[in-house]
């Protein structure tokens, strides 16, 4: 009984969340991650929220396309008229381009563009979060809403900007291409067709990160979580980009196998295909040589300089050792856990409690969006709890970050 609750309940919400659209669809695609902590029923549920959201009517749609590409869509030799995917502020289309002898010729591409009327709709978005950061209560955690969902807000806005997006799918491509070689690989986009509302890229073909982990043998689970682990330490640390929306649908996995002759069963290696650049945000080189320093000086028990980095991040309390403490208390058992046996609820709990040891903290905009991908991936991992030692992950990118990068 509880059970068919629980099912009934979870496709209201999502069928509710799917009818308002936008950041508050987002957050769905948030908790679709958490299956540590939500029931069965609502991880199914919300999980559509990824990538399987209704489409929009193909009507709207080629009236969003045709102004860009011409009546009939002429800029395009085909254009599927289902998505392949559709999300919380877009869609995306197969298509393929005219043979024209560029270096585009007659390519298939992966064609997203807005799902009409999503500007109006984050626009009053980012309205119901001021009122909320005004209405939130402080008995729960003494920690100021209002940056927290101030940048949330901003975040949502550039997601709509998609000449940005392919901007950082080529700062992502390179940055990656640098630490992490061919093991990971991005879209190129076609900037001659991409506008501010549509963005053109190249299709690539691999399988669904979460269907792939469903039916992985433990160990290529545990490859495809561990290149994921590293494509966010690397990033952050190493190039200063946050990739800070990771849920599973913006992630493809593909087999490379030996030679021509090999079949998908003796696959020698995984390939991880990273998708959806708008929730991007890059850290000023001063923001990511701090994050660098932070984890030694955190692990050393250097309080005097974690107060240092933390100041110059923008962490802010009133009793001005108080980021500094509360760090060094979280950051540890969160490096160090173990996957196999940690309690995600134990620990929400004990993390909620030494907020409300150290009242008044101020977190900056960057961290907030370095939070919200570390609490889409914490989810993954908590589902799945490959055996990963994510303390050397995070020293390998440290110690690659050390080092001048090309």
């Amino acid at each position: 009984a509880l059970e068919a609750v629980h099912t009934r309940e979870a496709e209201r919400v999502r069928d509710r969340l799917q009818t308002l659209g936008g950041g508050l669809l987002k957050l769905g695609q948030l908790l679709s991650t958490r299956a540590d902590i939500l029931p069965k029923a609502w991880i199914d549920a919300l999980s559509t929220l990824q990538d399987r959201v209704p489409p929009a009517p193909d009507a709207e749609v080629r009236a969003e396309l045709e102004p860009p590409f011409g009546p009939g869509l002429a800029a395009f030799a085909e254009l599927a008229a289902e998505p392949i995917a559709a999300a919380s502020l877009a869609e995306v289309r197969r298509g393929r381009r005219h043979a024209d002898g560029s270096s585009a010729d007659g390519a298939d591409v992966a064609v997203k563009l807005r799902r009409p009327g999503i500007a109006e709709v984050l626009a009053q978005d980012e309205k119901a979060l001021a009122v909320l950061a005004a209405l939130m209560p402080r008995d729960l955690v003494d920690i100021d809403p209002r940056p927290i969902l101030a940048e949330l807000g901003r975040a949502l806005g550039d997601e709509l900007d998609f000449r940005r997006e392919a901007a950082f799918a080529d700062a992502f491509a390179q940055a990656l291409s640098v630490s992490l070689g061919d093991r990971v690989i991005v879209p190129r986009p076609h900037h001659d067709l991409t506008t501010e509302r549509v963005l053109v890229m190249d299709f690539v073909e691999g399988e669904r990160l979460v269907p792939f982990l469903e039916a992985a043998s433990p160990e290529d689970r545990a490859i495809a979580l561990g290149l994921l682990a590293e494509v966010t330490a690397y990033a952050i640390l190493v190039h200063g980009l946050v990739h800070a929306d990771p849920h599973p649908g913006n992630f493809l996995v593909q087999r490379v196998r030996q030679g021509s002759d090999a079949t998908a069963t003796e696959a020698d290696a995984l390939r991880l295909v990273v998708l959806d650049f708008g929730a991007v945000t890059r850290l000023t080189e001063a923001e990511r040589r701090a994050y660098v320093e932070l984890f030694p000086a955190i692990f050393g028990g250097n309080e005097a300089k974690v107060t240092t980095l933390l100041a110059t991040l923008g962490f802010s309390a009133p009793d001005p050792s108080a980021p500094a403490r509360f760090a060094m208390t979280v950051v540890r058992p969160l490096v160090m856990v173990d996957l196999a046996t940690v309690d995600p609820k134990a620990e929400l709990e004990r993390g909620l409690a030494l907020a409300r040891a150290y009242p008044g903290l101020v977190v900056p905009a960057a961290f907030v969006q370095i939070t919200r991908a570390l609490a889409g991936l914490g989810g993954l991992y908590l589902r799945y709890r490959p055996p990963l030692d994510l303390a050397s992950t995070l020293w390998g990118a440290l110690a690659a970050a050390s080092r001048p990068t090309p």
